[in-house]
This record gives structure tokens, C-alpha cells and sequence, in this order.
């Protein structure tokens, strides 16, 4: 779990809490500030495609065999359980959608300032807060992750739905610190309960299907509010992006609390057979059969 889902969420965190300070420092301070920070962006992933390229195999039958890409694929027995990681974590990403994406105007019109390296910093919490959290609450169990998860992002978007609506910039601070908190929990759920589910042989082809499914959230969901924007306005694509993210909270809960149910109705029984003991006429047989 720790190599899995810690390690990887914290150094997102940190990576991304970057991005946003350095990307807006290029915008602000440096020339072509429409295109040099792209062009940063394509030097790294250069970069990190070279070095994945020659990262070594990890076994002998994966030196020999041909590399070849693979179709990600869901275990037989662990439908139930990634169907209710595949909703955090997707609820999670489209946090991306509304935060960083639609935030950034927001947080301009809300910080009142021209610097875009300033305007980058107030989006950095929502980094900073979700790697902190992800490190704190790595003892807690994945449902009760993904429960105080789904009620921090949905407090998170009514404080952003009032901080756009009533211009206040503490309210719109705490929204995004509330957001990253939600977001953590969210993504470490989801991460800890289909990484204790997936048997190891295709535990990465498993993460693999869940990642696919946290992307295309995010991407639908942000292309919709963009066009949203662009058709109505700022504050109808918050609204709405505040509605769909409360939506998928909802959601979440619902299929948590539903499995636990249904798992507890299985294991019930089982442990009533083991405490009331063999049947009379099991014992009896059993008596029988030591005579």
C-alpha cells in the first residue's frame, strides 16, 4: 500500500503544488508567456518517457518475453469493489475539472490581482492541503476514507458556490483547503481498497482501468464546463461543477454503505454457524463416527 498509494500521492501532490507556482511564474515573469511554459512541460515529459523506457524489468520471465501493450481488465470477484473505487477516484479527479481549471479565473477575480504567479499560489493550497491529509489519514480504513472524502469535497463545493457568489476570498480559500482534503481522501480510498482487492499478478492492469476512469472524468467533465463557461458564464459552470461533484459524492456514499451491507449479510450467517456449533444431527454423526 505504502509503494502504491502513499509514495504516489504525496509526490503528485508536491509535483503538482510545483507546477502551478513555477507555471505561473513563467506566464508572469518570463517571455512567450502563452507557449514557453507548454514548451516546458513537453522538455519533462520527453524526458520522463526516456527514463520510463529504460527502467529495468522486474522479473526474468519479463526480460524474455516481448513488450507488448496490454488491455486493462478487471479481476473476476473484484467488480464490486472497483466499481466502488472507480467512483472515488473518479469523484476525486473531477475535482481537477473544477479547481484548478475553472479556479484559476475564479481565484483572479476573487484575489484581485494581475499576478498570475499569486493567482497560482491561492490554487497551490489545494495541492499542499491533499498531500498533508493523504499522509495523516494513511491508517484509516478505505471506507471511512472515502466517506469523510465524499463530505469534505461536498462542503468543499458549497463553500466554492457562496465564495463565487458572495466575492469572498477567505470563503474561497477555504473551499479550495476543504477541496484538497476531499480529494485525498477520496483518491487514497479508492487506491487502498482495490489495492488490497487485485491480486498482485494484475494489480497493475487493475490501477491501470481505475486511472482510465479518473482521466475520463476529469476530461469529460472539464470540456462540458468549459462550454458551459464559454455559453453562460463563470458562475453557471461553478454551479454546475459544484452539482455533479456533490452528485458523485452521493453516489459514493451510497455504493460504500451498500457494500458493507452486502458483505456484512454474507459474513453474518457464516459467524451464527460457527458460534452455534454442529447441529444435532451432525453431532450425533460425529459420535457416531468416533465410536
Amino acid at each position: 500500500m505504502r509503494r502504491n498509494g502513499i509514495s504516489p500521492l504525496r509526490s503528485r501532490r508536491r509535483f503538482f503544488a510545483s507546477a502551478l507556482l513555477v507555471g505561473g511564474a513563467l506566464i508572469e515573469y518570463a517571455p512567450l508567456p502563452a507557449r514557453l511554459s507548454f514548451c516546458v512541460l513537453c522538455v519533462i515529459l520527453g524526458a520522463l518517457l526516456l527514463a520510463a523506457w529504460f527502467l529495468p524489468r522486474q522479473t526474468t520471465q519479463e526480460i524474455l518475453k516481448r513488450w507488448q501493450f496490454k488491455v486493462p481488465s478487471i479481476p473476476v470477484g473484484t467488480g464490486k469493489t472497483f466499481l466502488v473505487s472507480a467512483m472515488a477516484v473518479a469523484t476525486a479527479y473531477t475535482h481537477g475539472a473544477v479547481i484548478p481549471s475553472l479556479g484559476a479565473q475564479v481565484a483572479h477575480d476573487l484575489v484581485r490581482s494581475t499576478n498570475v504567479l499569486t493567482n497560482g499560489a491561492a490554487l497551490a493550497l489545494f495541492a499542499i492541503v491533499a498531500g498533508v491529509v493523504g499522509i495523516l489519514a494513511r491508517r484509516l480504513s478505505s471506507r471511512v476514507l472515502m466517506s469523510l472524502g465524499a463530505v469534505a469535497s461536498t462542503v468543499a463545493m458549497v463553500l466554492l458556490v457562496v465564495s463565487v457568489t458572495e466575492h469572498g476570498l477567505l470563503l474561497f480559500l477555504m473551499a479550495t483547503a476543504t477541496a484538497g482534503v476531499g480529494y485525498s481522501l477520496l483518491f487514497l480510498g479508492g487506491l487502498q481498497a482495490l489495492n488490497a482487492a487485485a491480486p498482485s499478478e494484475h494489480r497493475g492492469g487493475t490501477l491501470s482501468m481505475l486511472y482510465l476512469v479518473g482521466y475520463l472524468a476529469m476530461g469529460t467533465v472539464a470540456s462540458l464546463l468549459g462550454v458551459a463557461a464559454t455559453a453562460w458564464g463563470l458562475t453557471v459552470a461553478i454551479d454546475l461543477g459544484a452539482s455533479a461533484i456533490i452528485l458523485l459524492c452521493g453516489v459514493t456514499v451510497v455504493l460504500v454503505v451498500s457494500t458493507r451491507a452486502s458483505c456484512a449479510s454474507v459474513i453474518k450467517p457464516i459467524m451464527r454457524g460457527a458460534l452455534a456449533g454442529p447441529r444435532p444431527a451432525e453431532h450425533a454423526s460425529v459420535l457416531e463416527t468416533r465410536e
